[in-house]
Order: structure tokens, then sequence, then C-alpha cells
């Protein structure tokens, strides 16, 4: 029904994932790793709803502006915010880490 949605899904928890044990480590020895996954992440994560659009448009088009209704000030700027951190890795410089 909506695999390709899922499957991105799924590559952004497993970036997240990696994301998650670099921050842990004490010493790296790889130090561009969490920038290469907070990358990777960032742009798989946002990149979930055009493919869940693509999968299932109506319903989601009928979704989304419910679910926009509903959102809270604090969840726009997060949303805000990962869209401009998509657009720095993808479209400028990278985003700081």
């Amino acid at each position: 029904m909506i695999e390709a949605t899922q499957d991105k899904l799924a590559e952004a928890r497993f970036f997240l994932g990696h994301m998650q044990e670099e921050a842990a480590r004490v010493m790296r020895q790889k130090p561009e790793a969490f920038g290469h996954y907070l990358s990777a992440f960032i742009t798989a994560a946002r990149s979930v709803p055009w493919v869940l659009v693509c999968e299932q448009q109506e319903k989601y088009l009928a979704w989304r502006a419910t679910w926009d209704a509903a959102k809270t000030d604090e969840e726009w700027e997060l949303e805000k915010f990962t869209n401009e951190r998509r657009l720095d890795e993808t479209k400028r410089t990278g985003a700081e880490t």
C-alpha cells in the first residue's frame, strides 16, 4: 500500500540511529561521520511526505490539511528548521553541526 513511504521512513530511522551512535562516542575515528549521517537523515526524513503523496495523493492531501491545522507553533518551527537544514545540505554549503 505505502511500501515506498515505509522504506523511506526506515531509511531515515537508519541514519538517525547512526547519528545517535556517533553522538554517544567519546572518541571518533571519523569526525566527519556525524555530518554525513545528518545529511542523509535530513534528506531521507524530509522526503517521506513527498513519497507518501506519490503513493496516496488523494488521501495524503485530505489528511495533510487536517494535520497542518492541528500543528502547534513549536511543530511549525521544527518543520521550518528541518527544511532549512535540508536546503543547507542539498543546495547550500552544508548544515552546521
